[in-house]
């Protein structure tokens, strides 16, 4: 057999083609091990609470407790352990974007975008942030890594058949869930793809799409429930008013007296405004003396309320206020986060997703790159998980008032995903003439 026939050989080149991925996988983990060795775990504040949590017996109360169920419980499995969380999750985090890559890639109906949705997840798993990320002792690494296996899983469901694709979407919707009591704001992530989804391909029409639906919605409603209902305080919260602990109050009351200060104002009695002449510190005021009740009880009943005039009041404003922060989300500042050891700089090629002429130059050819998504199964899903993303984005932007850019990782993260994967599919399914003559090929 002559060396082209050798090559052209359907086996062989299987052969060739799997002993290439192997060796990019490995110099991936070589390259992935070299650049987190180095990392002394970054400890904050949150770290307490989710350890605190941890120590809690197990039980339907840690649906309520201060931070979402699935990192304190990775804390508790981990046994406190802080290197044994941060090895954790750097395993995750480079299996999970791997796994992404790899289901996008077994997606594709050209072999050249194969190779070039391999070299995108390796770019995906090296960016300067996620890998730090997986030094610090937060919620962020953990969130983004369920986020990727969820969105392989998503892929993989589009191509597999029969027993698989039933096998993989019971371990999408397991891993889905853990994501969704990952962060309170991914709830709204889950809904908007969710019914999304049933616009794009009619799910109406389809008795299994209304149970798909309604899953997210049952836990959407159980995650946001839950960040209503008071608890024990932990030993952190020991010197707080008891009517603080529920988990949504803490941000809600940064929202109001950070955002909304003149509404608050109107709203207030006036024996309570000149509490406001000067910034309320919500340290300050979890912790008030009983005599501050009556401000502490008002800004827990009215609060929320007063909030959300101000986010409706003048829509146009807000939504001008998120795109003027849109590289905080998509590209935010996130080196106080970071571990010691850590290091911004990397290669143009592990920079790539947080290029802002890039990704400025996507989010204007994402209508095009998805116009009429029902055409491909892949674009409808992208669209779905761009579109999502943004509401995320919103949600996290206007969810809580401090530290934004950590807070919008996660979606933002979302929406550079999609915003590359639309670019992807589009090349794998657009037509292109055929070098020499006026033909095309699919």
């Amino acid at each position: 057999m002559s060396l082209g026939a050798l090559v052209r050989h359907a086996h062989v080149r299987r052969i060739a083609i799997a002993v290439i991925v192997s060796i990019v996988v490995l110099a991936t983990r070589c390259r992935w091990d070299e650049l987190t060795g180095v990392h002394v775990a970054y400890v904050d504040y949150d770290t307490q609470i989710f350890a605190q949590i941890a120590d809690q017996p197990l039980g339907v109360d840690l649906l309520f407790a201060p931070k979402p169920l699935v990192v304190p419980l990775v804390y508790r499995a981990a046994g406190n352990d802080q290197a044994a969380v941060v090895w954790f999750q750097g395993n995750l985090s480079f299996v999970a974007w791997m796994a992404l890559a790899a289901s996008v890639a077994l997606g594709l109906r050209r072999r050249w975008m194969r190779g070039i949705a391999v070299l995108l997840g390796v770019t995906f798993v090296l960016a300067p942030a996620r890998v730090g990320f997986t030094g610090s002792l937060l919620s962020e690494s953990i969130n983004d890594s369920l986020m990727a296996l969820a969105l392989a899983g998503a892929f993989g469901l589009v191509h597999a058949r029969g027993r698989r694709r039933v096998t993989l979407a019971v371990a999408t919707g397991v891993v889905g869930l853990a994501w969704l009591l990952t962060r309170d704001t991914n709830a709204f992530v889950a809904v908007t793809a969710a019914g999304l989804a049933m616009i794009v391909w009619r799910g109406w029409r389809q008795r299994w799409a209304w149970v798909a639906l309604a899953l997210p919605l049952v836990g959407a409603v159980v995650v946001i429930s839950s960040t209503r209902i008071a608890h024990a305080p932990l030993p952190y919260q020991h010197d707080w008013y008891a009517r603080f602990t529920p988990r949504g109050v803490y941000p809600m009351i940064d929202n109001v007296t950070a955002r909304s200060v003149a509404e608050l104002r109107e709203d207030m009695p006036a024996a309570l405004r000149p509490y406001t002449d000067h910034p309320i510190g919500v340290e300050w005021l979890v912790r008030a003396a009983p005599e501050h009740r009556p401000l502490q009880d008002w800004l827990i009943d009215h609060g929320a309320a007063t909030y959300a005039r101000w986010l409706v009041a003048h829509p146009v404003d807000r939504v001008r206020e998120l795109i003027d922060a849109r590289w905080i989300a998509l590209a935010g500042p996130t080196s106080r986060y970071m571990p010691r050891g850590w290091t911004a700089r990397g290669s143009v090629a592990r920079r790539l997703t947080v290029n802002r002429n890039l990704i400025v130059l996507l989010l204007f050819a994402a209508p095009l790159l998805l116009w009429k998504p029902r055409v491909d199964a892949r674009s409808g899903l992208v669209l779905c998980i761009l579109v999502s993303g943004v509401v995320g984005v919103a949600a996290s932007y206007y969810g809580d008032a401090a530290e934004v850019a950590r807070h919008c990782y996660g979606a933002g993260q979302q929406v550079v995903v999609a915003l590359f994967l639309a670019l992807v599919v589009w090349l794998d399914r657009v037509t292109l003439p055929r070098r020499g003559s006026g033909a095309v090929v699919e």
